[in-house]
């Protein structure tokens, strides 16, 4: 049977609104949710997750190199163990949501605090870590040492860690020694250990990667080797000094309000002359901030010098 010309157009005409219809129908969207009820949720989980876990303290206390932390159930053999939530440090740290600040209450286990120096949540970190669900599934392993710049520098699409990694590393220490063996490989010793556990918000939230749940908390495990003190825009001035209020924030120090935060800016204070060129760097690496005008504003953030 022959089937009219127009008859066939129409066809297919319906065929591709249906075909359009159906890939709508795939598509998922979703809303997100509000971030002080998914906070309170986390929090919930991890105080429930901290109060029945232990982890495997009494091989650090006996045999403190060579142990990897390993978390468990409190039942059974492990009935009388000292439960994380009273090994735990905490910290709350207020996020913005549309002009109100949401608390989010990060944990930390510090196994051991290490023998080296501290770094910030901007620095760039020798590391080794486990992150995990609260329900034990492993999502990323680097069992492999590397250099992690904890901050990054998203203006440049350089990744960095997400806030809570950068917040846990800040409560370790590198190593005491780094040991050159004959076989021309490099080991640490006494170096920080220790683990996280924290929400959603400062993770990942609406937007984790694949293999982790939307609004997941997260358990990370971690051994900081060595640090770096990280200077991103190469200005001289370390990113450990460019908050200048203090807020623990980076991104709204913008002394020349150009749209870069001081600690990827190398003019901070936007008057054509390099950061660089406004301080002295010592021999010592100590640096003096000159303050030609003595007004109280070093030059390198007053653009009238």
């Amino acid at each position: 049977m022959k089937i009219p010309s127009i008859l066939i157009v129409f066809l297919l005409a319906l065929i591709a609104l249906t075909s359009c219809g159906d890939d709508d129908d795939d598509i998922v969207r979703i809303e997100v949710r509000d971030m002080a009820e998914v906070a309170a949720e986390n929090d919930a989980d991890l105080k429930a997750y901290l109060q029945t876990h232990c982890y495997n303290y009494e091989e650090f206390q006996t045999q403190p190199e060579g142990f990897a932390i390993r978390f468990d159930t409190i039942a059974g053999a492990n009935a009388d163990k000292t439960p994380l939530i009273d090994q735990v440090t905490s910290r709350v740290i207020n996020l913005d949501d549309d002009g109100t600040d949401v608390p989010h209450t990060i944990y930390f286990l510090v196994v051991r605090e290490g023998e080296g120096d501290a770094p910030t949540r901007v620095d760039s970190t020798f590391v080794s870590y486990q992150g995990r669900l609260l329900n034990g599934t492993v999502f990323d392993n680097r069992q492999q040492p590397f250099w992690f710049d904890l901050i990054g520098n998203p203006f440049a699409n350089i990744g960095g860690a997400i806030r809570g990694f950068g917040e846990a590393m800040a409560t370790v220490r590198s190593s005491g020694a780094v040991i050159e063996n004959p076989d021309g490989t490099v080991s640490y010793e006494g170096n920080g250990i220790g683990a996280a556990f924290m929400p959603s918000g400062l993770a990942y939230f609406a937007t984790p990667p694949s293999g982790i749940p939307i609004y997941a908390p997260l358990v990370f495990t971690y051994d900081l080797l060595a640090i770096n003190e990280s200077d991103h825009d190469n200005d001289g001035v370390p990113n450990r000094l460019e908050d200048l209020n203090g807020d623990d924030d980076f991104f709204n120090d913008d002394t020349d309000d150009n749209g870069l935060p001081n600690y990827v800016d190398n003019d901070d204070d936007g008057d054509s002359l390099l950061t660089r060129d406004e301080i002295e760097i010592n021999d010592d690496g100590s640096i003096t901030f000159t303050d030609t005008d003595g007004d109280g504003t070093p030059d390198y953030l007053d653009a009238d010098n």
